[in-house]
């Protein structure tokens, strides 16, 4: 039950984030449509993200928390507030050096990263314009996941969880502010990106200091945890190297795609991201101390029935979101979309890019899980050699499928390759069975096959009845979009109750699993 109070607490502040996120986005299609000025905002937005994910979520998240949460668990608030100064200071050292470099040199870090933008000399300038005013944002924005991961050690989800929200508001406050002021549009989306890091920044840092984690800079010593912190995040970085290198092979495969191409596939995964985000970043967040504090205690009575109820019900919420993007991926583009600058060609490819990135959904979350799984048993290597396979079938379906299917190839190679990831990733908890299969997740596959065909035909019932008789009114289609929505998550969810996925009994028996963990914990 702690388990599911925590990712309900992450779930809805990430669903607050995406909507918030959602807003934003439609903010640029309304004012950057998609075109030369959008693309380059794509890509200097996706580069900071990209080293956020290498340096602060994959790092912190894999080989900090587990750490920190055991020192807590064990030697207790002082120790482990010593580790996290050193830690602390060896980060705000080393992103120092990589932003001060990065901004002098960032016209031919550009070209690297985006060499078929050389063909477009505008589309060029802007990307460099606008990555040296979005690119300390990886600075800030690192020593949020640190204070996040401190705070999420403590089991205070809800500040992390909420800075990305905060974040999103930020960047649609400032772009309101200042786009009458800037050149353009997206020099304000830029200025908003960084403001944003610096907000996020803050909203956890305070917190963490109120629960006595006021970190100092400090002259970092090579104790035992530093050690074994280098130990784990050396292959978890080389890892989200890996995932991010693979972003990154992305964007110079579609730096020679045409204008839009890359907005196309940032507005499309954009939608994706939000079921990702709700379900598979909240379960793994909250799975992850959870389960190195269990693994450190050898309850591996608990840390079994946690991860097989997490993938269950990560199950239980990714299948049906997925099955509403691929089918209701018109409607939804259009509501949320087909604003200001972006025209009816623009709404049409990235439904198509939608519908692509949406057949691979129950992976992407499945990974984010099973990660965790051996995250926290301080594994970290074994996710890394299964993402540069996935990485390396990833390029070559790229290179496959571009030339035909241009951006939707590149969303479809995308899926394909998390599939072959997720299903990799399961095949070798089982071979070390150290993610046992219990009977209730093997009877849960075919209700939630049925359950599904439920909620599926109410999609496409609803969406013949009420969608095709609205066209054009975008009042109308707002409101149809939302009776289909509702009426799928009605039927779907009476569908669950129904065939008894969620079970009371197996709830209660994780409740009494967890308070007996609490008191040998104490």
């Amino acid at each position: 039950m702690h388990l599911i109070r925590s990712v309900a607490t992450i779930s809805f502040f990430t669903m607050g984030s995406r909507i918030f996120g959602f807003l934003r986005s439609m903010l640029m299609a309304t004012f950057v449509g998609a075109g030369a000025m959008s693309d380059a905002l794509v890509i200097a937005i996706k580069i900071p993200r990209v080293m956020r994910r290498i340096f602060a979520e994959g790092a912190f998240n894999s080989a900090f928390v587990p750490i920190f949460a055991g020192m807590l668990a064990q030697e207790g608030g002082e120790k482990a507030r010593s580790y996290a100064e050193q830690i602390f200071s060896i980060l705000v050292l080393v992103l120092s050096v990589i932003v001060f470099l990065c901004e002098i040199f960032m016209p031919q870090v550009i070209k690297i990263i985006v060499p078929g933008f050389s063909e477009t000399p505008e589309r060029l300038q802007y990307t460099i314009d606008f990555a040296r005013i979005t690119f300390p944002f990886i600075f800030f924005i690192s020593i949020c996941a640190l204070f996040s991961g401190i705070l999420n050690s403590l089991e205070k989800f809800a500040y992390a969880a909420s800075s990305p929200m905060l974040g999103n508001i930020t960047v649609i406050a400032t772009v309101f502010a200042l786009k009458s002021y800037t050149e353009n549009n997206g020099q304000a989306f830029a200025i908003g990106i960084t403001l944003c890091g610096i907000v996020q920044a803050l909203w956890v840092m305070i917190p963490a200091y109120k629960k006595g984690f006021c970190l100092r800079l400090v002259k970092p010593k090579s104790s035992p945890q530093v050690r074994r912190f280098f130990k784990l995040i050396v292959p978890v970085m080389i890892g989200g190297g890996v995932v991010q290198i693979n972003v990154f092979l992305d964007i110079i495969v579609g730096s020679f795609l045409n204008e839009g191409g890359l907005s196309y596939l940032e507005y499309a995964d954009r939608l994706n991201q939000l079921p990702l985000s709700v379900v598979g970043t909240a379960m793994g967040t909250a799975l992850l101390p959870l389960l190195s504090k269990t693994i450190r205690t050898r309850d591996y009575d608990l840390a079994y029935k946690t991860q097989n109820l997490v993938v269950e019900y990560a199950l239980t919420l990714a299948v049906p979101a997925a099955l509403g993007l691929l089918i209701l991926a018109h409607p939804i583009v259009t509501v949320i979309y087909l604003h200001g600058k972006l025209q009816l060609h623009d709404a049409q490819q990235i439904t198509l890019t939608l519908m692509a990135f949406a057949t691979g959904l129950p992976a992407y979350i499945i990974i984010k899980i099973l990660t965790n799984i051996f995250f926290a048993r301080e594994d970290t290597k074994t996710p890394v050699k299964i993402a540069v396979g996935s990485m390396v079938l990833n390029l070559i379906l790229n290179l496959i499928l571009i030339g035909t299917y241009q951006h939707i190839g590149i969303a479809m190679a995308t899926s394909i390759a998390a599939w072959v990831n997720a299903s990799v990733l399961f095949y070798v908890t089982q071979k070390r069975d150290i993610m046992p299969v219990s009977d209730r997740l093997k009877s849960f596959m075919p209700k939630l096959l049925f359950s599904s065909l439920i909620c599926l035909v109410t999609i496409v019932i609803t969406k013949y009845t009420l969608w095709t008789h609205v066209k054009g009114d975008r009042l109308m289609e707002t409101i149809a979009l939302g009776f289909i929505i509702i009426a799928a998550v009605v039927s779907y969810a009476i569908a669950c109750y129904l065939f008894g996925i969620i079970n009371k009994s197996d709830l209660n028996k994780i409740k009494k699993f967890t308070q007996r963990h609490k008191k040998e914990e104490k």
